[in-house]
């Protein structure tokens, strides 16, 4: 081969490589535009309670272990806190609060999802607050209260003194 033909075949490789190198730096217009992809999110490592070592009658397996849920139980203790607020409320002489946590107590037990006669603790509960509650309005009875705070209305004599039957004396 000679000079001008290894030189016309140097041109040639470095023209194709060229080409090659030109259309690959172009953008295709039907190729698909790549959105770059979102930063990768930092997390803490999990751990998993599964891993440790716990025998099984430890005591720190029993405080774990999360309590299954009692429907029940969460009604009477919704209905336990309304009685108790409506017991500080009485103590502290606000009898109309008293008697609005009291009927909280009684309408949670109402309303619940549960009908208090189905289940025995729901039905056990609500005699008890029914009671409790009734020991509270009679003592207030017998003290002349009640559960409502007397708004004072005038009687009729008020008003009859307040109208001037006589004109007075002009002189």
């Amino acid at each position: 081969m000679t000079f001008i033909q290894k030189a016309s075949r140097a041109a040639e490789i470095l023209a194709i490589l060229g080409l090659g190198l030109t259309l690959a730096a172009c953008e295709n217009s039907t190729a698909k535009k790549r959105t770059p992809a979102p930063p990768p999110v930092a997390s803490a490592p999990s751990l998993s309670l599964a891993r440790l070592p716990v025998p099984p009658s430890s005591p720190l397996q029993s405080q774990l272990a999360p309590a299954p849920y009692d429907a029940v139980q969460q009604i009477i203790e919704d209905t336990e806190s309304s009685y108790r607020q409506g017991e500080e409320d009485y103590r502290q002489g606000h009898l109309d609060r008293a008697r609005r946590s009291f009927d909280q107590a009684v309408d949670t037990m109402l309303r619940s999802p549960l009908p208090v006669q189905s289940e025995e603790r729901l039905e056990k509960e609500f005699e008890s607050l029914i009671d409790r509650i009734h020991e509270y309005e009679t003592a207030a009875l017998k003290e002349g209260d009640a559960f409502t705070t007397k708004k004072y209305q005038p009687a009729a004599s008020d008003e009859t003194l307040a109208v001037e039957t006589f004109p007075s004396r002009v002189d």
